[in-house]
């Protein structure tokens, strides 16, 4: 499964990349999402995303500077730029870069959907494939690997996939091949969160795109998330979100 993570300094576009594309149809994973270049630059540089989704302009630091610099940190990485009109300068210094293709701003989700399956399709595990370059060159001290990432993202993954009922810490962590206070641990870690809160924020970005469909009612999709308490999934939703689960239907 594949690591994205969405720079743009516009919250509703940050919010949509996120939440109403079926990443996981894309055997992808949004990491992160960040409102400037400069938060992108030190969660990649220390995470190592394999596709990363960024405008061009943004405060603090631009997106092409980000990764520029990033270049220098690593190059196993796919890029897709999202750009306004008039910005074709921009643009062209983007595909110097090598940038995957550019998005002209208001994105279409089907639009971004085919470019990040045919980044996936041609150049499979950028992570991998820098670890093998790296061996072939004799040089794995150089290698970023992070051990404790697989076995989080394995972790990710799972919980992704059965937010339909409840999960419980030791299961996961036999899923994983820890002990449950070492997978706390590492979610702790790698995410600053703890694994309560991660199964919570997972349950309702999935809530809030079912609600989008329109085809569910509230306490359906309460069900449908894994929470059979209607009382406590509107009471997480608000607190979570600000609004209450009608205001996203």
């Amino acid at each position: 499964m594949k690591s994205v993570i969405v720079v743009d300094d516009n919250q509703l576009v940050r919010e949509a990349i996120c939440k109403t594309i079926h990443w996981d149809a894309l055997d992808c994973v949004v990491q992160g999402a960040f409102s400037n270049g400069q938060e992108g630059f030190a969660f990649a540089k220390e995470y190592h995303p394999d596709i990363i989704i960024t405008d061009i302009k943004m405060p603090l630091m631009d997106g092409l500077t980000m990764l520029e610099e990033l270049k220098k940190e690593y190059t196993g990485f796919a890029f897709i730029m999202i750009t306004g009109f008039g910005e074709f300068e921009f643009a062209q210094r983007a595909l110097r870069l090598g940038a995957a293709d550019i998005l002209l701003k208001p994105i279409e989700n089907e639009e971004l959907v085919q470019i990040v399956r045919r980044v996936v399709s041609k150049t499979g595990s950028f992570a991998s494939q820098q670890i093998r370059e790296a061996e072939d060159n004799a040089l794995p001290e150089m290698v970023p690997v992070k051990p404790y990432d697989a076995a989080v993202r394995r972790a990710m993954e799972f919980i992704r996939k059965n937010l339909d009922r409840k999960i419980a810490l030791p299961e996961l962590a036999d899923y994983v091949g820890l002990s449950a206070a070492h997978l706390s641990r590492l979610i702790k870690r790698n995410t600053d969160k703890t694994f309560v809160d991660i199964v919570n924020e997972m349950r309702i970005d999935e809530a809030i795109r079912l609600l989008r469909e329109g085809k569910y009612k509230v306490y359906e999709v309460s069900n449908m998330v894994g929470i059979d308490n209607y009382a406590y999934f509107y009471q997480l939703f608000k607190k979570m979100t600000g609004k209450p689960p009608k205001d996203f239907m």
